[in-house]
């Protein structure tokens, strides 16, 4: 129940919000009408495509901590919700002033002072929407590209502007070569001991990648994160002696997680030596 007035609530109060902006514009001078009714209808339509779509992800998603997704989604859908509106509106606007030019009307000076701002929030949205569209292609290509010259570029100029997300991406991307993978652990070294770094991201991947190098495993089991410790116990490329080490550790998370792998460790050496 709890679990269906989360997701209910925030469904029901923005489509009662929608209801009420939709009637009032839709009482509203008959001339101006469109340019309120419109835009609220897509906007309307918008977020609820995005809120369906933000609850089907959440619910699908296999990660234990996605529905956390669901407290943050509504902040999300609204500003959706605005960003429709505003779009919508000044596209609608520009349509709006260009049929009245072919038409022979004359634009007054307010209508001139809107269309500049329409036009103004076109252009910013535009520039908006190609840096996102950028930075998703950059965050692709860090987590999944083959070409060791692109990956090399995206790694030299992530350590330059302390991109810990890109950087992230690229230590657990498996086609990461392997000397670019130290580069990543030098870069962040220093702050391998202390409590909740700003590289934390960077180090977790780098535990996970099975290409990472035994040694940097074993540095990287000394982290104080749990999560950390418990990639490098999982880790096939980890050293026995590491697992040993954590299996006697002061975690008790870790500790049984790390037990667990040193017996499965030993009854594959056992089966391989029959």
């Amino acid at each position: 129940m709890l679990q269906i007035g989360i997701i209910g609530l925030p469904c029901v109060v923005m489509g009662l919000a929608f209801l009420y902006a939709i009637q009032g514009a839709y009482h509203s001078h008959r001339p101006t009408r469109p340019l309120f009714l419109y835009p609220l209808i897509c906007s309307f339509v918008l977020t609820s495509g995005f809120m369906i779509w933000g609850y089907q992800a959440i619910c699908t998603s296999r990660s234990s901590t996605a529905a956390i997704g669901s407290l943050f989604l509504p902040f999300e859908a609204i500003v959706v919700a605005v960003a429709g509106v505003v779009i919508s509106w000044s596209v609608l606007y520009v349509a709006h002033c260009v049929i009245q030019r072919i038409n022979g009307i004359r634009v007054g000076l307010t209508s001139v002072v809107c269309l500049t701002l329409a036009i103004a929030l076109l252009a910013l949205t535009g520039y908006v929407v190609q840096n996102k569209v950028a930075r998703r292609r950059l965050l692709s290509e860090a987590a999944t590209g083959t070409d060791v010259v692109s990956l090399e570029g995206i790694l030299a100029s992530s350590i330059v502007s302390h991109d810990n997300e890109v950087l992230s991406k690229l230590a657990k991307n498996p086609n990461t070569p392997i000397t670019y993978l130290v580069r990543l652990y030098d870069f962040c070294k220093p702050n391998v001991g202390k409590s909740n770094p700003s590289e934390y991201p960077i180090f977790h991947a780098l535990a996970h990648n099975p290409r990472t190098p035994p040694e940097i495993l074993s540095v990287l089991a000394g982290c104080q994160d749990s999560s950390t410790k418990l990639a490098v116990v999982t880790n096939p490329s980890t050293p026995t002696r590491t697992l040993r080490q954590l299996a006697e550790g002061q975690d008790e998370f870790v500790r049984g997680y790390a037990k667990r792998e040193l017996r499965s460790r030993e009854r594959k050496g056992n089966s391989l030596g029959h």
